[in-house]
Order: C-alpha cells, then sequence, then structure tokens
C-alpha cells in the first residue's frame, strides 16, 4: 500500500495456535522480501497480534501501536488486541496510518537556492570575502560560473588556514575538497542524513543535468531535525556507529608486560580524574594485526605530571620536555612509554615546527599525519579498550587507503609526503585520490625545499630502512619527490637496479646474524647517488645538511668503495684470499654490501661473499703483548706487522700460534737487519 507516498506492507495471519517466535518471523519476512515498513497481523486464538517494524524515520511504528494500547520506539514496536476481529483491527489500522503518516520531507522542502558558488580558478583571499560576505561556512567550487558544474567544495575554516601559510593567491581548486557527494531534487532525507551525518559533509550539492541547482548545508538539516529528531535513523546515531570495545583483541595479540603497563596506566588516570589513551601507530598495528609495542599516550590533564607518577609507580625514570608538554617514561626493562598532553599543534608557516596548545582528545587526534594514526583507545577501567574514532580510520583500514585530516595537511608539514608514501609501501595500501592531489599541489608549490635538512634526512633514513625500499623510491621519483628533494637524485634504471639487489642482499645479510650491524641507510643512500661527481656531492650533503663528521664519513665510504670497485672490477684471474681481504677490509661494510650489489660478474659476488662471511670474521692467535714481548718499541709498525700474520694466515702459509710467532720473529729479524 502507498500511503501519502510511502510504501507500506500489511501482512495477516490467521492460526488456532499461539506462534511464539511471531515477531522474529516478521524480522526474517523484513529482510528476504527487503520491506522498509511492515505491519504484521497475526489471530491466535481470541487475540489479535501486531507487529510493526519500520526502517525509515518517516513513519513512527511506536505511536502506532501505542493507540492499540502496546508500545515500542520509532523503529520497532507491538501490540495485543483483544474482543476485535481481525478485520476490525486491519480497518482502523488504515485509519490510523492515514490520520498520523504525513507526506515526506523532500530535499526540495529544506534546501536553499539560489546556491552561492565560486570558480575553480578564484584565489583563496577572493573566496574567504565571499564567503564571508554571505556569511558561509563553505561554498560548492564550480567548473565555470557558465557551465555551474560542480567540481569540489571549500571550507571558510580551509581557505582561513590557506592564508594564514600565506596562500592567498593560491587557486581553490587546489585546496577544494574532493572527491564529494551530490544529491538530485528527488533524493530522500535518509540520503541527505547519511552525507552530512554519516559522512561530516558541511554541504551537499544539488545537481540536476550536471548544474548546480541548489545547496543543502548541515545547518537547513539541523533546522529540519530539530522540528522532528525522531527522524534521524539509528544507523546514523554517533555512539552506535562509533563504539566500538576491542579490549579482547588486546588481550589475544598483546604480550601481557604491555598490557600491565596499559591497564597500571589507565588505573592511575582513573585515581587522579583524568581520561587516558593509548593512540597512533600501536592501535593501528594492533587492529592490523602487526607486532609495534611503541606505547604513545594521551592524557587530558598535565602529561608531564601524569608520567611522573607512572614512572614512580612502576620503578621508572621520566625525561620530560615542557614546551611540547611531552615526556618519555623508561621502564626498568628499557621498555618507554611516550606520555604527552591532549594538545592541539599549529604551524606558524609551512614546514615550521609545531606550537602546541592544550585540547581535548578529538583535537589531539586532528593533528595527526593521517587516519589510520589518528585511532586511540581509552585505557581507564570504566571502559578500558573503547576505540575511539572520530574521523573514519577503521574504514580506511578496512579499504587499505592512506587519507589525510584535512587539505592542508601537507602546507603545515610537508614531510607528511614522505610519510605518505612510507605507509603506503610498508602496509601494501593505496594513497586516497584526493590526497594524491593534495601531494602533487604541495609539490608544485616547492614545499618540499621549505623543509630543513635535518627533517628531511630524517625521514630519508626511516624509509631507508624499510623493507620495501625499491618500491617507495620508486613511488617517490613517478610523483617527482626525489627531484623535488635535489635533481640529482632522481631514479634511472642503473639505480633502481642497484637498490633492488640491495634488497635481496639486506635479506640475506640479516640472515647470517653477523657482527657489528649494517648501517642499512647508507648503502642504499649510495645507490640513491650513483653517478654523481664528487664535487656535486656536496650539493646534496648540504641539502641534507650532513655535519662535518657525516661529511667526512660518506665521502670516505664513496672514496673508498671506488677504490675497491676499481681494483676488483679490473682482475681477469682468481685472486687469493689474502688479495680479497686486502683490496676490502678498508672499505665499510656498507661499502662492501654496495658493491656486491653493483657487479653482475657473479665472480666478484663470490669473492665480496666469501669477504662477508669469512675472511674479514677470522682471528689470529698473535697481539701487540707478543709484539712488545718480542722487544718491540709499540708504534704504527704493530698494526702493520698483523696484518702480515693475517694475509699469510688467510693464504694458508702459516698456521695455529707458534708458526705466528715464528712469522713474526722472522718478519722483525729482517726489520732489524
Amino acid at each position: 500500500h502507498t500511503i501519502n507516498d510511502l510504501d507500506i506492507v500489511i501482512s495477516e495471519i490467521s492460526t488456532s495456535e499461539y506462534v511464539v517466535d511471531f515477531s522474529v518471523l516478521v524480522h526474517k519476512f523484513m529482510d528476504v522480501e527487503n520491506i522498509k515498513v511492515l505491519f504484521a497481523l497475526g489471530r491466535m486464538n481470541d487475540r489479535i497480534h501486531l507487529v510493526a517494524r519500520s526502517r525509515t524515520p518517516d513513519i513512527d511504528v511506536g505511536a502506532i501501536c501505542t493507540a492499540f494500547g502496546g508500545g515500542g520506539h520509532v523503529y520497532a514496536a507491538s501490540a495485543t488486541v483483544k474482543d476485535r476481529t481481525l478485520a476490525e483491527v486491519r480497518d482502523e489500522l488504515f485509519a490510523l496510518l492515514y490520520s498520523k503518516v504525513t507526506p515526506r520531507l523532500n530535499v526540495e522542502s529544506i534546501m536553499s537556492k539560489p546556491p552561492v558558488a565560486i570558480p575553480r580558478d578564484m584565489t583563496i583571499s577572493k573566496a574567504v570575502e565571499r564567503m564571508t560576505q554571505y556569511s558561509l561556512k563553505g561554498v560548492p567550487v564550480v567548473d565555470s560560473m557558465e557551465n555551474m558544474r560542480v567540481v569540489g567544495l571549500l571550507e571558510h575554516k580551509t581557505a582561513d588556514k590557506a592564508l594564514a601559510h600565506d596562500l592567498g593567491e593560491v587557486e581553490v581548486e587546489i585546496y577544494m575538497q574532493h572527491p564529494f557527494s551530490t544529491i538530485k531534487i528527488d533524493s530522500g532525507m535518509h540520503r541527505v542524513m547519511e552525507i552530512i551525518l554519516g559522512q561530516k559533509q558541511r554541504l551537499v550539492p544539488v545537481v540536476e543535468n550536471d548544474r548546480i541547482e541548489a545547496v543543502v548545508t548541515r545547518t537547513d538539516l539541523i533546522n529540519m531535525l530539530v522540528q522532528d529528531p525522531a527522524r534521524i535513523p539509528e544507523s546514523l546515531f554517533p555512539d552506535q556507529k562509533q563504539e566500538r570495545n576491542i579490549r579482547n583483541i588486546m588481550r589475544n595479540r598483546l604480550p601481557n608486560k604491555i598490557l600491565d603497563i596499559l591497564e597500571t596506566a589507565g588505573e592511575m588516570a582513573a585515581e587522579i580524574g583524568t581520561e587516558a589513551y593509548v593512540v597512533g601507530g600501536f592501535v593501528r598495528d594492533v587492529l592490523l594485526t602487526k607486532t609495534n609495542f611503541d606505547l604513545d599516550l594521551v592524557v587530558e590533564g598535565d602529561g608531564i605530571a601524569f608520567a611522573k607518577k607512572l614512572a614512580k609507580r612502576m620503578d621508572g625514570r621520566a625525561k620530560y620536555h615542557r614546551k611540547f608538554k611531552t615526556a618519555v617514561v623508561i621502564l626498568p626493562d628499557g621498555q618507554r612509554v611516550d606520555v604527552a598532553t591532549a594538545r592541539l599543534e599549529y604551524y606558524e608557516y609551512p614546514a615550521a615546527l609545531p606550537t602546541v596548545e592544550l585540547s581535548s582528545i578529538k583535537m589531539d587526534l586532528y593533528r595527526r599525519d593521517f587516519t589510520i594514526n589518528a585511532l586511540a583507545v581509552h585505557i581507564n577501567p570504566s571502559s578500558f579498550g573503547k576505540l575511539v574514532d572520530f574521523f573514519g580510520s577503521q574504514r580506511d583500514l578496512k579499504d587499505k587507503t592512506i587519507r589525510v585530516l584535512h587539505a592542508l595537511s601537507f602546507v603545515e608539514d610537508p614531510t607528511r609526503i614522505m610519510r605518505a608514501i612510507r605507509f603506503e609501501q610498508r602496509f601494501d595500501f593505496k594513497i586516497g585520490g584526493q590526497t594524491l592531489n593534495l601531494i602533487k599541489n604541495a609539490l608544485k608549490l616547492n614545499l618540499i625545499n621549505k623543509l630543513s635538512g635535518y627533517r628531511l634526512t630524517h625521514e630519508m633514513r626511516i624509509i631507508l630502512n624499510e623493507k620495501n625500499v625499491l618500491h617507495s623510491i620508486e613511488r617517490m621519483n613517478e610523483l617527482g619527490v626525489l627531484e623535488a628533494i635535489h635533481p640529482l637524485m632522481a631514479l634511472n634504471s642503473a639505480r633502481s637496479q642497484v637498490i633492488g639487489e640491495l634488497e635481496r642482499l639486506m635479506s640475506w645479510y640479516s640472515l647470517l646474524y653477523l657482527e657489528p650491524p649494517l648501517s642499512v641507510w647508507k648503502t642504499y643512500f649510495l645507490a640513491m647517488c650513483m653517478g654523481v661527481s664528487k664535487a656535486r656531492m656536496e650539493q646534496i650533503y648540504d641539502r641534507f645538511n650532513f655535519s662535518p663528521t657525516e661529511r667526512r664519513e660518506f665521502v670516505h665510504l664513496r672514496d673508498t668503495v671506488f677504490w675497491a670497485a676499481g681494483n676488483v672490477m679490473n682482475i681477469k684471474q682468481e685472486m687469493k684470499p689474502s688479495e680479497i681481504y686486502e683490496t676490502l677490509y678498508p672499505v665499510p661494510l656498507e661499502g662492501v654490501i654496495f658493491i656486491m650489489a653493483r657487479t653482475k660478474r657473479e665472480m666478484i659476488k663470490k669473492y665480496v661473499s666469501q669477504y662477508l662471511t669469512s675472511l674479514r670474521l677470522k682471528k689470529i692467535d698473535v697481539t701487540g703483548e707478543d709484539l712488545m714481548e718480542l722487544g718491540l718499541e709499540p708504534g704504527p709498525l704493530y698494526s702493520e706487522l698483523l696484518h702480515q700474520v693475517k694475509l699469510a694466515y688467510l693464504d694458508a702459509k702459516i698456521k695455529g700460534r707458534d708458526e705466528q710467532l715464528s712469522f713474526l720473529k722472522d718478519r722483525i729479524k729482517k726489520l732489524r737487519m
């Protein structure tokens, strides 16, 4: 039946026996037939049972059933009627429906028309003037004022932030919201509420024939709901939509030591009357079933005071940074727990370090780089394990998407460009469409150039210590990040091939468990700078702000690699073990691995492998003390003589300690002749 534009199904059944699960059958019937509103009448013995279900706020089934002496709420209700026939109840039901079901509210009844729109090539400063003139919190952006085709949305707060970063002359299309949702004039109100309440889109363009005809704003919707709040679907209630408790997941996936720390911190927070959360990458990795025991706690209160108390309770020590209102608690076993005051960071200019103000947990999460890192878990005992998700982070984890929290994220901190690529490759995710556009726009504005060498080096080292280095470097090259850092670092086929081979060798070397450990990033950095002259390398050292010590180390690394590679590449016959050792021992380990990756000759790979796994690890049985006992004065000659012993030992010319001592005595005798 269609009553005031609403499709309503009324079903009837008569039976001499009582049906115990009548309401369950009604629910299943709705699912099978995909019914939005159902009234089921069942005559059982001498009574009429009415079960009503609705999936739309446009009809209050609770009010209908109340009229029959029953009750319920907007979406589910029931009643039992005595001393009436099935036909009488049905007739009364129809009468009630026609009197109580009001005509459906539609988009046309609440939309604002004509829309105030701005063209995509308007500057940010002009857009702010326009929004201020009309007291608007957001406007649709159109391709042109002639065709009125909507291409994006611009919020007043985003434009204001852009002005604060001196981006007033930038065109609005760079920082407009895209993608976005639109509706038609005949769209249902549930769709409008889903976009504004569920997707948090401030205004919704009403589009007909590819032209914007009107907008529905959050204010328009609120005004309607104030008059009739029962129209909000249960699925869009914030508490029901976002609350989830992952206590059991944490207990299954975390070691007891980590759980004890979280529970102790939560209990202490409750004792002092504050709220505490574990946030960020730790929460993300718990949900992704990945190992990560880096604990970041956020406290709605004095984080430093909290850290001091936590350290005292757990027999640890606390170090703190008053300017940033952060602290770290170091426990007896070395476990670190970072503690921060819930804070809001703002940036005084692009690429600046953040300035910190007190704020709530929501604002603290809003300052994070990506939605997947903006999750929190409440650790107070009363709600331990409650997941806090303000920004659709769980959806992005499920969809494997890297998404920023606001349009100016890369303006405020361009290192997030590199982090987006790093997370994309680490988790095999994809950078979202709008986020990708924002990266490209940030690169057009040369924001990478405003980064200090220190911050650039920090992010590059992290990327070069990841497992999927080649994919990250290729992605950086594809997007133009490497060229933005320095044109000399753009990827070519030779560099790409060596980086790929280095990945394989790093896996091999790590399985050998040899000492000392490699500084992995340096090896990859060597490959990224292949073909750059010594003189031009100074430009790269300057860009990364290498310290004098770092420069000397890297110059030495490159020099020894070129020297050793030149010697080893030109060999035409078999090398003795001593020759292999003498060629490679002056080269730092990072350079030796690089040489192995660089060559295509299997013989050279074999020699380098022999050096890494055997020759360099062999120890001789004589020391400087033996030379002293033989009457030789301490000096540079000690290391030279011991080196000669090692070469002879590697070639099996001498063996144990006695032969090594004889070798030394013979050399000393010749020196004294």
